[in-house]
């Protein structure tokens, strides 16, 4: 076999590394491994090729992305550009697009922007930087990032750069485990020219049972582990690797109590992430996330609103209350409802707003509606995952509410907010899903009238029910119902983006769009604007007058006060 030839990974287009013990090619980002003659066969790499320009020429047709973070085949449009991907809660950026065959997709660093980038390696040469890789939450990315600096280091965008590097991994999906694997694997090579780099990994794909001893076989490379119940410990985790410790593992088995944290250090303004519970207590069947993320844990609400109070005060001007499911907080014995905190949250004076994710159909009710009734601050955008238009489905899902029920708590929010638009989560290819059950779905999802849906082809994991279930779903007839689900999805938004033109909205600028030369923000039903002006608008709340809605986007023109 000839290891001096250099070839690319059919399925994601990465490079190849020779494995002379399994005399085979290997990827190390996507995993897959090829024989020479695989790779050299008759018209391989034109087939290989091919296949790639079509999956391009689908993922611009579709509008189709993935979640940096997670891997979730999510389709998104440009109206969550900065949004949440609502299966793991990281922030969206449109890049990285989907492809055809559901393939892995390199993961863009968490890092400053570029000028600021550049003032802080000015700043600060002297001092030792950090990378975090492939958060799989934005609070709790942010926390990590906060210990770090407070030992005395600064981000870092370039891996070379870098004296310790920190994955904060994701197994909801098999794509997000294929992540880690191939962006822990990638840096082998640099461990070995700098053998002072610290290499620490955790996060839920630590947490699963039996996988720390995976990650320690496969990349003995790695100095630090720690869970998701442990995070408080990773900056004493740390400090053992530096006085000397060869390898520092450490994995909580069972959750403590809530340990607040106020050096989180933002990068996201003018939005804000406040986590106000943990853990998750539903068990659906195809979810791993309360197995390695424990039971739910609420935050005191003291503590919720005084970390509000300081994000409205350094000028924040979106907050996010986060929780696998926001509706359950207080249940644990708080004696507060989710409510009652909402309530707390949007009674601080300024001027900002107030949504928050994710809500659980089982759990929503009129308390919360009537609440958002109460406060204008609080917007009018409700993400509600239902998963399935079939009940049959929503039953071996355990998800605990029929589609009627559901349907009914969209007509109780239209009833106070006829103008309110609705988010979801969507599974296709579920185990045992019938061709019924999949138009039950698409049914469902023109009764809601949603103002976009994340979707999703259904991922086996390990270690829950549905895994064992009979009657798995052919790929090919899960992405038959993809495909299907997000043409339906992407023809509701456009609709609805056509309605916008010739109105005025109120839009929160977030940033400049450097190819376009334009702002771009969001109205609080979650639509991304594009706009020009001569000065700086990101953190400002600006009017616009719709000209034009391309699809999805809608562009228009400053209206002056």
């Amino acid at each position: 076999m000839n290891s001096t030839v250099t070839y690319s990974c059919p399925n994601c287009g990465a490079g190849l590394a020779f494995d002379a013990e399994k005399q085979a090619f290997a990827c190390e980002f996507c995993l897959s491994e090829f024989t020479e003659e695989q790779l050299t066969a008759d018209g391989a790499e034109e087939k290989a090729e091919a296949e790639r320009r079509a999956d391009e020429e689908y993922c611009e047709s579709m509008n189709a992305y993935v979640c940096q973070s997670c891997g979730a085949e999510v389709v998104a449009d440009e109206t969550t550009a900065a949004d949440l991907c609502c299966y793991c809660h990281n922030p969206i950026v449109l890049a990285g697009k989907l492809s055809g065959q559901m393939r892995p997709h390199k993961v863009i660093p968490f890092a400053y922007g570029k000028e600021e980038a550049e003032k802080k390696f000015l700043e600060y040469t002297k001092k030792k930087r950090f990378l975090p890789k492939a958060f799989f939450a934005p609070a709790q990315a942010e926390k990590i990032a906060g210990i770090l600096q407070q030992m005395g280091y600064v981000a870092t965008e370039r891996e070379a750069d870098a004296d310790i590097i920190v994955f904060n991994t994701c197994c909801i999906r098999e794509n997000a485990e294929n992540h880690a694997f191939g962006n822990i694997g990638a840096l082998k090579q640099l461990k070995k020219d700098n053998p002072s780099l610290i290499i620490a990994v955790g996060g839920c794909m630590t947490q699963e049972k039996g996988k720390t001893d995976v990650l320690k076989e496969k990349f003995p490379f790695i100095d630090v582990m720690f869970g998701t119940l442990n995070l408080e410990e990773f900056g004493d985790l740390i400090k053992q690797k530096l006085a000397g410790k060869k390898k520092v593992i450490r994995i909580r088995e069972k959750e403590g109590e809530v340990v607040e944290f106020d050096g989180a250090y933002r990068t996201s303004y003018p939005n804000a992430w406040v986590n106000i519970m943990y853990g998750c207590n539903n068990f659906c069947s195809y979810c791993i996330v309360p197995y390695v993320r424990g039971r739910e844990r609420s935050r005191k609400p003291e503590h919720i609103v005084a970390e509000v109070k300081k994000l409205v005060a350094e000028g924040y001007k979106e907050i996010t209350l986060l929780g696998q499911n926001v509706n359950s907080y207080g249940t644990d014995g708080l004696g507060v409802s989710f409510a009652q905190l909402l309530d707390m949250v949007a009674s601080i004076e300024g001027k900002f707003r107030l949504r928050f994710m994710t809500s659980h159909p089982k759990d929503f009710n009129e308390d919360v509606v009537k609440v958002m009734q109460k406060h204008r601050k609080i917007m009018r955008l409700v993400h509600l995952p239902v998963q399935s238009g079939s009940n049959a489905v929503l039953k071996a899902m355990n998800r605990r509410y029929t589609r009627e029920k559901y349907l009914e708590e969209i007509e109780m929010l239209r009833r106070y907010f006829p103008e309110a638009e609705v988010t979801t989560d969507i599974i296709v290819g579920f185990p045992g899903e019938t061709e019924e059950d999949y138009l039950l779905t698409e049914d469902l999802v023109r009764r809601a009238n949603y103002a976009s849906a994340f979707t999703f082809v259904y991922s086996k994991r390990q270690g829950t029910k549905a895994a064992e279930m009979e009657n798995q779903i052919p790929e090919e007839v899960q992405k038959d119902r993809i495909m299907r689900l997000v043409g339906l999805v992407n023809s509701l938004t456009r609709a609805k983006s056509e309605k916008y033109v010739g109105r005025e909205v109120e839009i929160l600028c977030e940033g400049y769009d450097a190819k376009k030369n334009l702002y771009l923000g969001r109205d609080e039903f979650g639509r991304m604007g594009y706009f020009p002006s001569e000065q700086d608008e990101v953190g400002n709340f600006v009017r616009l007058k719709i000209e034009k809605a391309n699809g999805i986007s809608l562009y228009g023109e400053k209206v002056e006060e």
